[in-house]
């Protein structure tokens, strides 16, 4: 007989090592011999890091304008990622964008951010293979050494003041803590609206 299951951490379980052992049971009925069997598991802590592998341009616009970004990150830690989709399935903390310096600022472009101005993003666009061009068979959740695509829009209104704004962002585990400082920006440009016939 051939017994299969899965083992579960959380990212509350200690780390350390853990000799888990087993036999089989007859239910109501008892236990069978002690037959020696374990297995020695390894709980590693949870290292969530991001490497900046790609960006977009930095955006012009004017006032009462949109503008689309992205930044690509390789999750260079030890566990998966896990967008707003499949986090909660999993029963897992999501990985989302959130904007930086200082952290959970609330940007003047994110107005039309679903969670607000400090999230400019909660799913993948994409999740890539380490060659940064095969798409992975999963979108919706990013293995060590995969890459991350998260696209989102800024937006302007006509009473969004004209100037030059460096937009910083970072990956961030809802719940859990800030990824590395990855040292991410936009330079925004907004100009002056210019209304002429």
């Amino acid at each position: 007989v051939k017994f299969a299951f899965n083992l579960s951490t959380t990212l509350g379980t200690p780390s350390g090592f853990y000799a888990e052992g087993f036999r089989p049971a007859v239910e109501g009925f008892g236990p069978m011999n002690p037959t020696g069997t374990w297995i020695g598991v390894t709980v590693q802590k949870a290292n969530y890091s991001a490497l900046p592998v790609g960006q977009s341009f930095y955006p012009t616009m004017t006032k009462g304008q949109s503008a689309p970004a992205f930044f690509s990150y390789k999750n260079n830690g030890n566990v998966p990622w896990y967008d707003e989709v499949s986090a909660w399935v999993a029963g897992q903390r999501p990985v989302r964008l959130a904007t930086d310096s200082a952290l959970n600022r609330a940007s003047a472009f994110g107005s039309g951010w679903r969670f607000g101005p400090a999230r400019p993003a909660e799913n993948f666009a994409a999740v890539y293979e380490a060659d940064g061009t095969t798409l992975a068979a999963n979108q919706h959740v990013a293995q060590p050494g995969q890459i991350v695509k998260f696209a989102f829009n800024l937006s302007t209104s006509l009473g969004t003041p004209t100037g030059y704004y460096v937009e910083s962002f970072r990956p961030i585990v809802e719940g859990y803590g800030a990824m590395n400082n990855t040292g991410t920006w936009l330079g925004v440009t907004v100009a002056q609206a210019n209304y002429s016939a």
